[in-house]
């Protein structure tokens, strides 16, 4: 089993959601270890994180829906 992180970004105000990012991991922490990387370089996120305009949600996956990149 895997584990997907999705992570909305709302407007200030509240409203439809703007961006929306997904990180994955082999666990909880591990997907919530590559939001924080994540989250620490991107000018959008960043700051919607400091504003609390951010909600996440976790679910558990399994390893085939854990997408793959194909070169």
């Amino acid at each position: 089993m895997a584990w997907k992180m999705t992570v909305d970004v709302v407007p200030q105000g509240g409203g439809f959601v703007e961006v929306q990012h997904v990180f994955y991991g082999e666990s909880k922490a591990d997907a919530e270890a590559v939001f924080q990387r994540h989250a620490e370089g991107c000018e959008f996120l960043g700051p919607a994180i400091v504003e609390g305009r951010v909600s996440s949600e976790f679910e558990e996956i399994e390893d085939d829906d854990w997408p793959e990149y194909e070169n």
